[in-house]
Order: structure tokens, then sequence, then C-alpha cells
């Protein structure tokens, strides 16, 4: 019961964090691009050892990794996920649980939100009630749009640093951050960097607020660095989605069900450091009290500075087939440091976990890429 309050508490607070901050300046959600690509990866190890009770596992170790990638354009659209997870312990030996999804849309006009998808996903695990690989597809129709906001970003960035730098006597236009943003969204456009900050210059120097003399080649140099910097992507936007699918494969090897899904995404980002991330999907069969599935994941991260990173997530997982239902819930709290050191990352991690009992995992992880 006190876990469950926590955890009503902890979304609670998400909520109200990120929109009261929206309230401040104009909002990074009012960018449009004209296309997005959005990337995550992410991997995770983890060994445990306890010594001190026979009934518990004394060698355990846990490799997680989660893939996910999102193309919009005004007609097209794809989505692509893959979510793995292998446990080696000395009871358990050897477990493991994979998710293969992917999806394509077509938009009905390049003006207008509504689409037609159809998808497809696979799935497959170690737990003794899965007899094959599952195989899911799916058609429907949905409504809304991605869009990736971190060219507004770093038009808010360079903005603070002239206000700072006393470049310029108050806040840009919205017109003029709008076509800051949209010159840095096209930067693949220019010959070089050069290129592109003559052209911010101009816009810059072009208001009634700069200083006299402009911007001189320390302005351009930090807001070359700022442009250049390798911060996470930020995106907003949403969609639902209706529609119906076939187990070709059941992985229970039970009877082939024609379902009903349904599906949402929620992306807000309040500020230049923050990111909130809402996603939820519901599949079931005739029998809707008997044969459903129900997932829910809400994520949140906030920069407090360029080297420390707050990232908070929660998900629960619902699924009944004909029997008792197997509820899971997972917490965690990041807190990652970014040293000055290319590649480098320090990140610790405090989880909780239920699958039936709660689990308190805290972590300490070193990372360095290569590549």
């Amino acid at each position: 019961m006190y876990m469950k309050r926590g955890i009503d508490r902890f979304i609670c607070f998400l909520i109200v964090v990120t929109f009261s901050c929206s309230a401040w300046g104009m909002s990074l959600c009012d960018y449009r691009s004209p296309e997005s690509t959005i990337s995550d990866v992410g991997m995770s190890f983890l060994y445990r050892y306890l010594d001190g009770s026979v009934e518990q596992d004394i060698n355990r170790g846990q490799l997680k990794l989660d893939y996910n990638r999102l193309f919009n354009s005004p007609n097209f659209g794809y989505e692509l996920s893959l979510n793995n997870s292998m446990t080696i312990s000395e009871l358990n030996l050897y477990s493991f649980s994979a998710m293969a999804a992917g999806s394509l849309q077509y938009y009905f006009s390049p003006e207008a939100p509504y689409f037609g998808f159809a998808g497809t996903e696979i799935e497959s695990s170690s737990d003794p009630q899965y007899k094959a690989i599952g195989l899911f597809v799916s058609l429907g129709i949905g409504y809304g749009r991605f869009t990736d906001v971190t060219p507004m970003v770093r038009a808010m960035q360079i903005e603070s640093y002239l206000i700072e730098a006393e470049c310029i006597s108050g806040s840009l236009h919205e017109i003029d951050l709008q076509s800051i943003a949209y010159e840095i969204d096209n930067i693949n456009t220019y010959e070089s960097l050069a290129d592109l900050l003559d052209v911010l210059q101009e816009i810059i120097e072009g208001t009634r607020i700069i200083r006299i003399g402009g911007l001189g080649p320390f302005d351009l140099y930090e807001m070359a660095k700022i442009i250049e910097k390798g911060r996470r992507t930020r995106y907003c936007g949403g969609s639902i989605r209706l529609g119906l699918g076939y187990e070709i494969i059941d992985p229970y090897l039970v009877s082939n069900d024609i379902l009903g899904t349904a599906a949402f995404n929620y992306a807000f980002a309040s500020t230049p450091k923050s990111q909130l991330l809402v996603q939820g999907s519901a599949s079931s069969s005739y029998d809707i009290l008997n044969a459903y599935q129900l997932k829910l994941g809400l994520g949140y991260d906030y920069d407090f500075t360029d080297m420390i990173t707050l990232s908070a997530s929660y998900s629960l997982s619902r699924e009944v087939r004909g029997g008792d239902p197997i509820t899971t819930h997972d917490l965690s709290l990041d807190l990652i440091i970014t040293p000055s050191v290319p590649g480098m990352s320090i990140t610790l991690e405090v989880g909780l976990a239920q699958d039936p009992d709660w689990i308190t995992d805290v972590t300490l992880l070193m990372s360095m890429d290569f590549l």
C-alpha cells in the first residue's frame, strides 16, 4: 500500500513540475520541423552477489537492451522498437524476454495529422507459459504527429547566451527565434558551419535590441559551441491509434484471436532542460475480461547542468490469459553525471520492481563510449 502511494505521488510530482514550467516563455512545442528522426539506445548490465540465504540467488547477472527509433515526415512515418532482457543466475541458469515491434504510417494529407497504419510485433520469453514465438499483425487508423524540437532548444540556448553576455537588451521576438531554429534545422544545406553562423548573425543583428557594434568573434564561437554540443534530443507531439489485429502465432499455442488494439504516445518538453514521455497500449479479444494486455510507461528527464541529469521512469504491465492476472511494476531513478571526458558517463540508479515481489536495486555504473 505504501509503495503504491509512493508511485502515485511520484507520477503527480512529474506532471505538476512539467506543466508548471511550461508557463515560462515561448513553448518549445510551438516549433514544427518538416522531418523528424528520433532515436534512443540504452544498454545496462547488473551483477549481484548475495551470500547469506540458501533460498535466494547468490550469483546473478542481468543485461538489458532497449532501442527505439521514430521518423515523421509530412506524408510518411515509421516506428521501430526492440526490448530485450537476459538474466543468468545459479538457480534459474538462464532466462530471457524479448520483443520487437514496427509500424508504418501514411498520412492522408501533408497538412493534416490523420493517418493509416500497419504494424507487426514479435515476442518471445523463457517463461514456461510461452510455447512458441508470438507473431502479431495489426491495421488501423490514427491521429497525431511527433516533431523534433531540438533546433528550437539550440535557438533558446543561443538567446540565453546573448542576454547573459549583454549582446541583446531583451528577449528575441518569437519570429526571430523561429527563424534561428529553422536555419539550425537545415544545417545540412550549408557548406560549412561558418556559413550558417553568417546567416544567424544577420538575423540577430537585424533586431532592434542588438548592442552597438553587433556580434563579435567570441560571440560567434560561443554560438558554434551551442549548435555543435551533443545534448539529448527534445521532442513534442502525440498520437492515438485504434485498430484490429490478428495473432498469426499465439505464444501460448491457444486459439488465434482477432484482437482490438489501442495505443497512445505523448511527448512534451516544457523547457530546453526537460523532457516528458507517456506511452500506453492495450489489446483484447472479444472476451475482454478474461483475455487482455495493458502496458503503460512514463519517463521524465531534467538537465540540472551540462554535467548532471536526473532521469525517472515508471512502467506497468498487466496481462490476463484466462487465469490469474500477471502484473509487474518497474520504477527507477537515475542520476547521470557526464564529465568533460568525451564519451564518459557515471550513473547512480535506484530501482524498484515488482515481479511478483518488490525488489530494490542500487547500482553505480561508469561507462565509456569509444566510437
